[in-house]
């Protein structure tokens, strides 16, 4: 059975029966493949290929009912996906900017008021991102990559505004660390809510290494 055969077998059977261990085998199968296309095709770097993955196979895991087979080969729609990701990302990246005083905002409100403003060094920003732990990485990505409110973001991860804004707060004062000190290390708590939900939606786990200490505190 070819590649693309088995592929759509497993698609087909994931529409048809919504069981995981189709979706499972999907996954196995078809991503070495993908990734191998995000290093070699265009050129993505580790954390933009991993954050590409899962929101990729999170597409397809959600979005399943909207393959018609009448319309083309399961892999083909995939591959749209796919494709739609790798530069969703590269634009998304694009308008992260870095802002001087960014780091020093010590407000806990949901704030509109931050002017993104394209400087030299933003690429400094996004890699002080990438060293955030979860919820905090996802949190400055969801606000300020996607734009995404306070209260749209407290609905998608199912807890209250209140932690939304204490857990920006908290990634705020982590980057701040980071700005000052690129190997600053600290540690996510393991009875953290959202960071549990927040790693859920994304088909992660939190690490056991987690420590106690609660975040934004």
């Amino acid at each position: 059975m070819s590649f693309s055969t088995e592929i759509q077998y497993y698609g087909e059977k994931f529409q048809e029966t919504k069981e995981e261990k189709y979706f499972n085998s999907l996954y196995k199968l078809s991503y070495n493949y993908y990734k191998n296309i995000g290093y070699k095709s265009y050129h993505q770097n580790y954390h933009n290929l991993q954050d590409i993955m899962n929101s990729f196979y999170l597409n397809i895991f959600y979005f399943i009912d909207k393959y018609d087979k009448e319309k083309g080969k399961f892999h083909s729609w995939i591959g749209v996906i796919f494709t739609n990701e790798v530069f969703g990302n590269i634009y998304k990246r694009r308008k992260l900017y870095y802002v001087d005083g960014f780091y020093e905002k010590d407000s806990r409100d949901d704030d509109n008021k931050y002017d993104f403003k394209k400087e030299e060094n933003y690429n400094k920003l996004n890699s002080i991102i990438n060293k955030l732990q979860e919820p905090h990485k996802t949190l400055i990505i969801e606000r300020y990559y996607n734009e995404m409110k306070g209260e749209d973001m407290a609905k998608k991860y199912g807890v209250n505004l209140q932690i939304i804004k204490n857990q920006l707060f908290g990634a705020r004062k982590r980057m701040g660390q980071l700005k000052d000190d690129p190997d600053f290390k600290y540690k996510v708590s393991n009875r953290n809510s959202l960071g549990v939900k927040v790693n859920a939606y994304k088909g992660l786990e939190l690490s056991s290494e987690m420590s106690t200490n609660k975040l934004g505190k």
